[in-house]
């Protein structure tokens, strides 16, 4: 009888083991990480550096940005002859499309102030109709790998556009000549929204809008971009 209810005593010490284990396995839940398709690596630092002048610099934290700047020229008759009406074939809308990376500080008053600017600029015409995809894809376009001229060059409105401001706070911009200058995007990463990814090296010339002109050469850069 002792030999009985000491082997029962062993089954059921097993089996309630058996089923705890059991049940402790179901409670064992695998986490996953789950990643948008929005979602962008944080790693990139956007950091541009080099020397304006003997001058180094280093900007770090850039945030990308897009902009469209639109004007509208022409009769501004319409199918009926009034004034003021609907768009004909004699109105023409310029475009500039702007795709950027702007790095933003203080200065010594703790006044928000722009530090450095790259963008590529393009400009459209006759545009009557915008596609919702249209802008996207063109300012994705914009940043194929290339060399490119610059936006100020020669009044031109197409090319690279860059601002830098130095250590006593000036600020140098390529608005002015920039012949033997270049502008170059060596890769580009994929159509993401809201940016997407470009390394890039430049050598160009920067003016403080008082006559005076300093040489800026970049290192290699990674920056976003705005789409």
């Amino acid at each position: 009888m002792k030999s009985f209810l000491s082997l029962a005593l062993i089954f059921l010490c097993v089996t309630s083991s058996l089923v705890y284990s059991g049940c402790n396995k179901e409670k064992q839940i695998v986490q996953t990480t789950v990643t948008s398709h929005n979602h962008r690596s944080m790693s990139v630092a956007n950091v541009l550096s080099g020397f304006l002048g003997t001058e180094p610099v280093m900007l770090i934290g850039g945030a990308p940005y897009t902009e469209n700047v639109g004007s509208l020229s022409g009769s501004g008759s319409t199918h009926n002859g009034n004034q003021g009406g609907n768009h004909n074939n004699d109105d023409t809308i310029n475009m500039l499309r702007i795709t950027g990376n702007q790095w933003i500080g203080r200065d010594i008053q703790g006044l928000m102030v722009t530090n450095g600017v790259i963008e590529l600029r393009k400009e459209v015409f006759r545009i009557y109709v915008t596609p919702s995809a249209a802008s996207i894809n063109a300012h994705y376009n914009m940043l194929k790998p290339a060399n490119n001229e610059f936006a100020t060059s020669n009044n031109a409105p197409n090319g690279a556009y860059l601002s830098l401001r130095d250590g006593n706070g000036i600020l140098w911009t390529t608005e002015g000549d920039q012949t033997g200058s270049n502008f170059r995007v060596i890769t580009r990463g994929v159509s993401q929204l809201p940016a997407t990814t470009i390394t890039g090296v430049t050598s160009c010339k920067m003016y403080d809008g008082f006559g005076n002109m300093k040489t800026f050469n970049s290192d290699t850069f990674t920056i976003e971009m705005g789409l």
